[in-house]
């Protein structure tokens, strides 16, 4: 054989490698992308599991989300009103997180679906103009957007 023809099949077998070696690139990334999706959503969550945990296991806290939400804030002092307030930031902080790894494509749309039902859950008279405010101050513009749209 000349040397020709060996670099001919050098160039051969190289191209074979290289298309093998693109085949099992596609097959790790798709790996690599489940498990993004899954972390991400098993931190999220974990993240409302802590939150509602530490809710519950403290009367005070769970007293005030209970008289708040069965009074409509009214009777109810500053100080609890404001307790609630934070509660549902750090409620809303999770879910904006949510809505940042759904739109980035970190969850699949079914996992996104549990996170929208909670998003846009009517809280009741008067909660978007009370809470309003607070979650556009705290939140990027396109999660408030998604959220004032979604709230009646």
């Amino acid at each position: 054989m000349k040397l020709s023809e060996y670099a001919q099949i050098a160039e051969v077998v190289s191209g074979i490698a290289v298309v093998i070696t693109v085949l099992l690139l596609v097959f790790e990334v798709r790996n690599n992308t489940a498990a993004v999706e899954s972390a991400t959503y098993d931190a999220l969550v974990s993240d409302m599991a802590t939150w509602r945990m530490a809710i519950v296991s403290n009367p005070s806290l769970l007293e005030n989300l209970y008289a708040t939400r069965e009074l409509n804030s009214e009777g109810i002092d500053g100080i609890r009103i404001l307790e609630r307030q934070y509660m549902l930031m750090a409620s809303f902080h999770i879910y904006e997180r949510a809505y940042i790894q759904w739109r980035a494509g970190n969850i699949d749309g079914e996992a996104w679906e549990r996170f929208e039902r909670q998003i846009c859950l009517n809280q009741g008279p008067g909660f978007k103009q009370g809470m309003g405010p607070f979650i556009k101050e705290a939140s990027t513009e396109s999660f408030y957007e998604f959220w004032d749209e979604c709230v009646e």
